[in-house]
């Protein structure tokens, strides 16, 4: 759906909540969690980011998403650490700079 059928058919708000934000969003949010509380396990970051994922994804499609950006944001971009067990006793932690 565009952004114009959207205000034809009068659906402007569902529109922009399906919208998907950029990666680079979810991970800075991540970031300012990490910074302000030190650390996180995955129901915590899972808190976080599925309400701000896309309503038209599912919440397996949405749990899936995140698990993929931690491990980006862990194996890829080196920003955050594992220093729990895996899955859903992950705990997570910010890279020292």
């Amino acid at each position: 759906v565009t952004a114009k059928i959207a205000e034809i058919t009068g659906t402007q708000a569902a529109y922009i909540r399906n919208l998907e934000f950029d990666k680079t969003h979810y991970k800075k949010l991540v970031l300012e969690y990490l910074n302000k509380f030190s650390q996180a396990n995955s129901k915590q970051i899972e808190e976080l980011l599925l309400v701000k994922m896309p309503d038209v994804l599912t919440e397996e499609q949405k749990i899936h998403k995140i698990k993929n950006l931690l491990q980006e944001m862990s194996k890829t971009d080196n920003t955050i650490r594992n220093i729990g067990s895996r899955g859903k006793n992950a705990k997570w932690v910010k890279n020292l700079d």
